[in-house]
């Protein structure tokens, strides 16, 4: 019987009567609610409503009711990590609500956190804010991810990442007025930050292709933001040393020698 309500659910959809196809999906799933196929059916509702119908306010309201009864009804179904992410994207894309996206992300990495979806919940939440310019949110979001997946095959990437958000996007400069002048005065915090984020990609990650890339940019830091010329050309010399077959090598070595 519950296989025959599909059937004639998928029946009204083919012929595009989709409020016949929700009657038969939502009997079996009343009818059938301990079943696998009772979840199935709700899906489908939610399908209908938000990629079947007519967008309009209704039916995103209508979208966004069906996911809660997926998600109310079947917290532990093995498909809610997947309706969590699917949610998430909806409340982003659909209404334009990055504050519940962004918690819809959480509850998947809260509640989820051996999935695999825990950490495109990460990287999603980190996209919300590079897209908002919300750059402190977003290095801590990396950092987060980091702290969670320290091994993970893109950890070193991700220790990258968050070095130039310090570095670069949360550069700060602090105005000062001095005999009736302005003067702008580098905060080096951000920068002290950025360089122990690139400190260990190079003890954690030796072998990375990111490795040599932290090196220059802690000696660029040393050298140009920091007046520290001594112990940026140890980091130059490190490169040179250390890895010979990077395509900072040469960089390295011309700054290297102009040093000495």
């Amino acid at each position: 019987a519950a296989s025959s309500l599909y059937r004639t659910g998928q029946i009204y959809e083919s012929r595009e009567d989709y409020e016949g196809a929700i009657i038969a999906y939502q009997r079996l799933s009343n009818d059938f609610a301990k079943y696998q196929i009772a979840v199935d059916s709700l899906l489908r509702v939610k399908d209908i409503y938000a990629t079947k119908m007519k967008q309009n306010n209704k039916t995103i309201d209508k979208s966004i009711e069906a996911y809660y009864e997926v998600l109310n009804n079947y917290p532990e179904n093995k498909k809610t990590p997947e309706v969590l992410m699917e949610l998430a994207k909806f409340y982003k894309e659909k209404k334009g609500d990055a504050e519940n996206s962004i918690k819809t992300y959480q509850q998947v990495i809260e509640k989820f956190e051996k999935d695999p979806k825990a950490y495109d919940a990460y990287m999603e939440i980190a996209r919300i804010h590079e897209e908002n310019k919300d750059y402190k949110n977003l290095a801590q979001t990396y950092n987060k991810l980091y702290e969670a997946y320290p091994t993970h095959e893109k950890a070193d990437k991700t220790l990258f990442e968050i070095a130039q958000i310090y570095e670069i996007n949360l550069r700060e400069y602090k105005k000062k007025r001095i005999d009736d002048k302005t003067y702008f005065r580098l905060e080096k915090n951000n920068l002290n930050e950025a360089v122990k984020y690139y400190t260990k990609i190079v003890d954690n990650f030796p072998q990375s292709k990111y490795a040599p890339a932290a090196l220059m940019k802690i000696g660029d830091i040393l050298n140009t933001d920091m007046a520290n010329g001594l112990d940026a050309r140890l980091m130059y010399k490190a490169v040179v040393e250390k890895y010979p077959d990077s395509k900072e090598y040469a960089q390295a070595l011309e700054t290297y020698n102009k040093m000495r």
